[in-house]
């Protein structure tokens, strides 16, 4: 990517279309206290309502007043969970194409209102999310061309770009018949393994995935290989068709995980997140208010394919452990570490954003005003970490604790 300049960055969601005049006071006191970019969530649910209907008219109205009047640079995420009602009744989604737990229950849940998560494994699924991202990518490419920096793919509840870690997906029919399919073209037939597995199937039509959480089970693997595939897939159609659309425009394409290194790694699917990233243009991660964030730009950073930008987000002040000393601790170190961008999110223009105002303004100026292009990145040290530790063991601590050791602690770096 060509864009080389620090981006601090102000998240707007839309899960119930924020009215312009909200936006506006928004993007003006954003821009007050330093803030140079700007993100808008756009819904698959509220912009495409109905099968052969779209509605990007309200955020054509937030884009023109951010780029043609304040003069920003955005960020559109594009967030493909549904509302559960929807499902079969518009046209769109249907109830055999989502991800379900291992009980049969849709991802329903999180922000604002129930939603579920299509399923990667879904064929129709796939091709009906890369039609929306299309429609969408070119709507806004031709509106608004390299005024848009990047467009994010998220699919959970916490607009991530992962599987929900929450619990465990995706056991859908259609992921567990993708898995049978995938151990037949590895194993040919059931006597190969059987052998392998000592089990006793008598087809592959029999296997029931494991647990996601089930480490040490040998199948257990085979299963989280399968669920990553199937999510590279999602990335790697999501990453094709945002850069054939813009690839004169130069706008990038973004995914977000909730972490690359934290005991859940093997429920989001992000342990080898490296290979996820191949076609990523910008790589977002976050961390909670307590997580060492030095350490999680230079782990991530380190891993990510050659000229892919990193970025880390600052979460709202309701999360357990957030303080303003933290949330400047957490922007200064991301910046100093090599992030491009760092962006605030779940935060509302309200009493508890007015107390974190300095911290904002101490970001801009210590990050921002005098030096705008990103830092050069040292190295020291190399941590050797076995992927064999993260899958089996999933003691993600461990890799951290040697970090902080070898930087002299957490508030060394």
């Amino acid at each position: 990517m060509h864009y080389g300049k620090r981006i601090f960055l102000y998240k707007i969601w839309n899960f119930s279309v924020t009215p312009i005049e909200e936006v506006m006071n928004t993007v003006d006191r954003a821009v007050t206290d330093g803030f140079n970019a700007i993100a808008v969530h756009i819904l698959w649910s509220r912009a495409q309502p109905r099968a052969d209907e779209y509605d990007f008219e309200p955020y054509d109205r937030m884009l023109d007043y951010i780029i043609d009047v304040k003069g920003l640079p955005v960020i559109i995420l594009v967030d493909f969970c549904r509302f559960t009602r929807m499902l079969d009744r518009d046209g769109v989604l249907l109830s055999d194409e989502v991800q379900r737990d291992r009980f049969g229950n849709v991802g329903a849940g999180g922000a604002f209102e129930s939603r579920v998560m299509p399923s990667f494994a879904s064929g129709s699924a796939m091709k009906k999310m890369i039609g929306f991202l299309r429609r969408t990518v070119t709507h806004f490419n031709d509106k608004y061309g390299k005024k848009v920096l990047y467009y994010l793919a998220a699919n959970t509840s916490y607009c991530e770009t992962e599987y929900w870690c929450t619990g465990e997906y995706d056991y859908s029919e259609a992921a567990k018949q993708g898995f049978s399919l995938y151990l037949k073209d590895i194993f040919g037939n059931t006597e190969n393994l059987n052998n392998t597995f000592h089990t006793g199937y008598a087809s592959f039509e029999e296997i029931i995935p494991p647990d996601c959480s089930d480490v040490g089970n040998m199948l257990s693997l085979y299963w989280y290989i399968y669920r990553h595939k199937m999510l590279k897939r999602f990335i790697d159609s999501c990453a094709d068709t945002v850069h054939d659309i813009c690839s004169d425009k130069g706008t990038g394409f973004s995914v977000q995980f909730g972490s690359t290194i934290d005991q859940s790694i093997l429920l989001r699917g992000t342990v080898m997140f490296w290979e996820l990233c191949e076609k990523a243009d910008l790589v977002w991660v976050d961390d909670a208010p307590d997580y060492n964030h030095a350490f999680s730009c230079d782990y991530t950073l380190s891993n990510l394919p050659c000229g892919a930008y990193l970025a880390q987000e600052i979460d709202g002040p309701s999360q357990t452990g957030a303080t303003p000393e933290k949330y400047q601790k957490q922007g200064l170190e991301c910046f100093g570490h090599g992030c491009q961008v760092v962006g605030i999110a779940n935060w509302f223009m309200d009493d508890k954003y007015e107390r974190y105002r300095p911290v904002w303004r101490s970001i801009r100026d210590n990050c921002l005003d005098g030096h705008e292009e990103s830092s050069e990145v040292s190295y020291s040290e190399v941590i050797t970490v076995k992927l064999s530790r993260l899958l089996y063991d999933g003691d993600a601590d461990e890799v951290r604790r040697r970090y902080e050791s070898l930087s002299g602690g957490t508030d060394k770096y």
